[in-house]
């Protein structure tokens, strides 16, 4: 049993919450898990108070819609619908839109729908289109495992993971990114660091390696939103991964394996005291017994700033 993995406010209080891996179906509520994952664990790079305050806080943006679309035109998935023809349905958040989304998903009986104007529908698919005109990635992408998801322990905490995509026989992880620009070999280092690009892909590697015992290369997949829609591959070199593992500079804990050990931390701090206070009273705590660097501030060592560590395909 994996104890004490995740914390919870009730009634303005905070407390230590017990389950174990079972406890959750990873395969049908995924989302709805507890477990630990990669967006959890960035957003514990902001401190206890803010992690607890915002980890239930996601608008869906028009991008954002945009992105899921193509995840699942590309992986599989949620099913992607156009909305109708008119001026009445130019977007998501219009009355007309959002009365027809409503009657469409009572009629279905589940919310598996992704809901996109006409333009943007257009738009997801000729992405799509793009993607399998080359025979490279096509072939890649009907012969992986896609959106599986991967539970492993680590450090005494359980994490979960799903990557887009991994080829069992190839040993390839790839992760399929939306983006208003291509990255450039110029800006790849930026977008890694700034994005924590790093740490996803040690995570999900180490996800790889603890359910395959092998390891695995991991690539990302970059695509642009506007015409014509350009693309490029991605790898991570090893050394990226160790860096995404735990941190290589003293004053850098930006790490997954670094964020984990103060997440145990904050955990035997709630247990120390006698496992509930109030919420305010953590605020305080947060900021001056966690031992997180701003990421702002952190830099990859000199090395892990040199481009042609990276390679495209």
């Amino acid at each position: 049993m994996y104890k004490k993995q995740f914390i919870e406010i009730a009634d303005g209080k905070l407390s230590a919450v017990e389950y174990t891996a079972d406890d959750y179906d990873l395969v049908n509520n995924y989302y709805g898990s507890k477990i630990l994952s990669n967006s959890s664990i960035s957003r514990m790079t902001n401190g206890l108070y803010n992690y607890l305050m915002n980890r239930e806080k996601q608008i869906t943006t028009k991008s954002m819609s945009i992105g899921s679309a193509a995840h699942s035109l590309l992986l599989g998935g949620d099913s992607v619908e156009k909305l109708p023809d008119g001026r009445g349905f130019s977007s998501t958040d219009t009355k007309a839109a959002i009365e027809y989304i409503a009657d469409f998903r009572e009629k279905a009986g589940h919310d598996n729908n992704i809901f996109l104007s006409s333009d943007d529908f257009r738009a997801v698919q000729e992405m799509n289109n793009a993607l399998m005109k080359n025979k490279f990635i096509k072939e890649i992408f009907n012969s992986c495992v896609t959106e599986k998801p991967l539970i492993m322990n680590k450090n005494g905490l359980t994490i979960k993971g799903k990557p887009d995509a991994f080829d069992l026989d190839k040993k390839i992880i790839i992760d399929y990114k939306t983006t208003k620009e291509v990255p450039t070999i110029d800006n790849i280092n930026k977008i890694m660091y700034n994005f924590a690009y790093y740490r996803q892909a040690a995570l999900y590697t180490d996800l790889l390696f603890d359910a395959h015992l092998e390891n695995f290369e991991f690539y990302f997949l970059f695509q642009c939103t506007a015409y014509p829609y350009e693309y490029n591959m991605v790898k991570v070199p090893d050394y990226a991964i160790e860096y995404g593992r735990a941190n290589l500079e003293n004053n850098d804990k930006s790490g997954y394996i670094d964020i984990l050990n103060n997440y145990r931390q904050w955990l035997e701090m709630i247990d120390n005291m006698s496992g509930e206070f109030n919420i305010e009273y953590l605020r305080f705590i947060s900021n001056t017994v966690t031992d997180f660097h701003d990421l702002a501030d952190c830099r990859l060592p000199a090395y892990a700033r040199r481009k042609e560590f990276f390679k495209t395909i």
